[in-house]
């Protein structure tokens, strides 16, 4: 009886160490990253939508997600953008997006054939 009790206690020992060493291995490797480029003029409640949505699957997927919001300084879109500033470092605002690299993700959010490229 008591080897039975001490077999199935070391099963569960060594399913925890299994799952331990799984999670730092998979830790260690590099993961991905998204960076998405909303381009928007005064689309500012379906800006919020679209953002929190890309949080919503950066952390059910665990893909690190960063967001360039590209709007006019006029536009009421900036308010959102200063707000989620305040609480997130993965967003920022700018006026014009001159830096185009092969990962970025560009969305025009006026552009229903745009929204395509969105994982959702």
């Amino acid at each position: 009886m008591v080897t039975l009790f001490l077999l199935i206690v070391s099963i569960y020992c060594i399913a925890g160490i299994m799952v331990h060493l799984y999670y730092s291995i998979s830790t260690l490797q590099e993961k991905n990253e998204k960076h998405y480029v909303l381009y928007t003029e005064n689309e500012f409640d379906i800006l919020e939508w679209y953002y929190r949505s890309l949080k919503r699957f950066s952390k059910t997927m665990g893909v690190n997600v960063s967001i360039t919001v590209v709007a006019a300084q006029s536009s009421p879109s900036i308010a959102l953008v200063n707000r989620w500033k305040k609480c997130e470092d993965s967003i920022k605002h700018v006026e014009s997006y001159n830096t185009h690299r092969d990962t970025d993700i560009h969305i025009h959010l006026n552009n229903i054939n745009d929204l395509q490229k969105l994982p959702f």
